[in-house]
């Protein structure tokens, strides 16, 4: 596969940065869960970072579509969710260590079916 050239890959560097100075200056205290949310955290990163790299925006190929949804915009979708997901666990520090890993591992196994079944 071919890199694709993209702006938007800066960008999300910078926003990457900004979200680990925010992430890291406002928390105290960094328990399992913490760190657990900001593994995920980072993956959903890494993955909008593989998308932008290897998909093209103006692609209306069907290979780059699930359901007629393009994989940037689901993509963009699962760091959505992630994020929000991650901050809510890295807030709330009642939570159970098993029970943060489950939620993300389903949200981030959902991402994955999304992109196994795309049209071919």
């Amino acid at each position: 596969m071919k890199m694709k050239r993209n702006p938007g890959n800066i960008v999300l560097v910078i926003i990457v940065l900004i979200y680990n100075l925010i992430i890291f200056g406002i928390s105290t205290e960094k328990s399992s869960v913490y760190w657990c949310a900001y593994i995920f955290s980072m993956l959903a990163f890494l993955m909008q970072f593989i998308i932008f790299c290897f998909i093209s925006y103006r692609s209306s190929n069907y290979k780059n579509t699930f359901f007629g949804i393009s994989l940037t915009k689901i993509t963009k979708l699962y760091l959505l969710i992630q994020i929000i997901t991650g901050i809510v666990f890295m807030i709330i520090p009642n939570v159970e260590f098993l029970t943060a890993f489950f939620i993300q591992i389903i949200i981030f196994d959902l991402y994955l079916i999304c992109l196994g079944n795309r049209k071919i």
